[in-house]
This record gives structure tokens, sequence and C-alpha cells, in this order.
């Protein structure tokens, strides 16, 4: 399984540095948005954890895996294990980018409104699990294109209902206030309901035994995920 990683990591070698390019400037326009730079990062998670995926499709090499001398199981594992990497080094560059920032180009502190919490942190291990574990499943079992276009179907429902129990009754008072004088009706406001979204995150996350149910959670789903997986990459045929 190791060695798929290592697999993975020569593919993708081209794009690191592009990618590092990327985020600094990502980093240093969103630092003052902490709604912004929090759905940023799990973005930024989320892409990395499919780079993968998405350079053997557009690259016609994803049948290449599947006539490795390994068994599916191991393949389907590894590229889980690949997601779990990449959401520790985004949460470390989460916690500790902003803080370096603000100490070398001197951001006084007005300008930032509020650095990354541990809660912020916890949600966006929490959060690129949930996306992972909803996008692998289709993309085994329909692969690339296909699964996709399943995974954002099932991320625009999930979302849906994400809204409706973590945004309280005064975030839906005061955006409906917001989207009527904005002459906006109808479309909420994105940048309030990210930065409602995010503030019940962190508070639910602040009570120590709804982040032990939230984890628990999100861990059972990535274990079903895993074997959902594994069931349609082995059923698959490449």
């Amino acid at each position: 399984m190791f060695k798929l990683l290592l697999k993975d990591v020569h593919l993708t070698r081209l794009f690191w540095l592009p990618a590092l390019a990327v985020y600094g400037i990502f980093h240093l326009t969103l630092i003052e948005r902490p709604a912004a730079y929090f759905f940023g990062h799990v973005f930024f998670a989320f892409l990395l954890s499919i780079s993968v995926p998405m350079i053997e499709y557009m690259s016609r090499t994803d049948h290449i895996p599947a006539a490795l001398p390994v068994r599916r199981a191991e393949i389907v594992g590894a590229r889980y294990l690949a997601t779990l990497a990449v959401i520790l080094v985004i949460l470390g560059l989460f916690l500790s980018c902003s803080r370096l920032a603000r100490a070398v180009f001197k951001i006084p502190d007005s300008r930032v409104s509020t650095l990354p919490t541990i809660q912020a942190g916890l949600a966006l291990c929490i959060v690129t699990a949930v996306l992972a574990s909803l996008f692998f499943p289709f993309y085994f079992r329909s692969g690339m294109g296909k699964g996709l276009m399943g995974f954002s179907i099932a991320f625009l429902i999930t979302l849906m209902f994400a809204s409706m129990f973590l945004m309280t009754p005064e975030d839906r008072r005061a955006a409906d206030q917001i989207t009527a004088t904005s002459g906006l009706r109808g479309s909420p406001d994105p940048g309030f309901f990210g930065a409602s979204l995010l503030g019940s995150i962190e508070k639910a996350l602040g009570n120590p035994l709804c982040f032990v149910l939230a984890a628990l959670a999100a861990a059972a789903l990535v274990i079903i995920s895993l074997r959902i997986s594994i069931v349609f990459y082995e059923k698959r045929d490449i």
C-alpha cells in the first residue's frame, strides 16, 4: 500500500510547486476573511485528495492501477490513506500559516478578525473527511466523469440538509434581511451563509460531547465509505 502512495506522490510531483504558489496567493488573499479562509482550505484539501484520480482520468491512465499486481482493496485503501495525509498537512498549514504570515508581513491585528481556532481545525478535518467519503464511492463505482457528477448531486443535498440543521432561526432571519436589503431576493448571501455555518460548526465542536459524537460519526462514515468503495471497485469492469 505504501508503494502505491509513493507512486501517487511521484505522479503528482510536477504539481506541488504550482500548488504551493496558488496556496500562497490564496492565503494572503483570504487571511482577513475567516469563513472564506476556512472553506478555502477545505476545498484545497479536497482538491489535493482527488488530484491523482483527476490526473489519471485526464491522461487516460485510470485503468492502470487496476492492472497492477496488487489487490484492488489495497488500491482503495491507499487512496483513503493519501487523503488522511493530505488532511493532516492542510490542517498544519491552516493552524500555522496565518500566524506566520501575520508575523512576517506585519499584518495588523485589526486586519485579522479571527485566527484559526482548534475547533475550526477539527471542523476542517471532519468536513474534508465527509466530502472525501462521499466522493470515493462514486469514483470507484463509475470513474471520474460520472463519479464527479454523482458526488456533486450528493454534495448539494448534503449542503442543503446541513444548512437546515446548523443555521439557527436568528441566522435565517438575518440572512433574509441581508437578502432583502441587497435586492437579490431568493438568493441568500454566500458570505453570510459561510460565516454562519462556520460559526455554528465551531460552537458545536466546542462542546466535548458534540465533538466526540461528530468525530465518531465521521469515522463511521469513512469506514462505511471505504467498505463500499472496495465492493464497488472489485466489481467494476475496467
